[in-house]
């Protein structure tokens, strides 16, 4: 039994798929169940450091919560930590265009207490240095600059240590 206007319809797409692919220099093709290699790599975080919760623990609705941020020397980087999506309030934290780091656009219990231009050094390794907290912010109180280590890296610890928070604060 024919299907007269399936098989057209199937030789249309057929026609278009050839001629969009004849138009660009490069088509690629695949099918269910074909293996695609991996033929890229990204690379462009293969030199920042690791990110690590050395604590998080709630006793009686009250949090306590310690990240160990890694800093590479001479690799610019910066640690975001937020428990919102990255566009929160309609805006991205950083911005794509200027690098303009947003304290707006990030929830109330970010470790982004302050904006910052690209020009103030946000992503350099000296920009991270041990302080309390402005009180912008909800949930950390403490940051503490580490030391280099013989490879290069310095740990700095974000935490809430000195003042607990209730758990409704930030999960509301």
């Amino acid at each position: 039994m024919e299907n007269r206007p399936f098989d057209l319809l199937l030789r249309s797409l057929a026609i278009a798929l050839f001629i969009v692919c004849n138009h660009y220099d490069v088509c690629v093709t695949g099918l269910f169940g074909e293996v695609v290699e991996d033929i890229t790599t990204d690379r462009l975080f293969e030199d920042m450091g690791q990110a690590d919760v050395v604590e998080f623990r709630i006793e009686d609705g009250v949090v306590n919560f310690n990240v160990a941020l890694e800093d590479r020397r001479g690799q610019d980087e910066f640690w975001l930590i937020d428990f919102q999506p990255f566009v929160y309030n309609g805006e991205s934290a950083i911005n794509l265009n200027t690098a303009y780091l947003s304290s707006n656009a990030t929830g109330t219990c970010s470790n982004v207490e302050q904006s910052y231009g690209v020009s103030e050094g946000y992503f350099e390794d000296d920009f991270f240095q041990s302080r309390n907290s402005t009180g912008s912010k909800e949930l950390f109180a403490s940051y503490e600059r580490g030391f280099y280590d013989g490879d290069g890296t310095r740990v700095d610890s974000v935490s809430n240590k000195y003042i607990l928070f209730k758990l409704e604060v930030c999960c509301v």
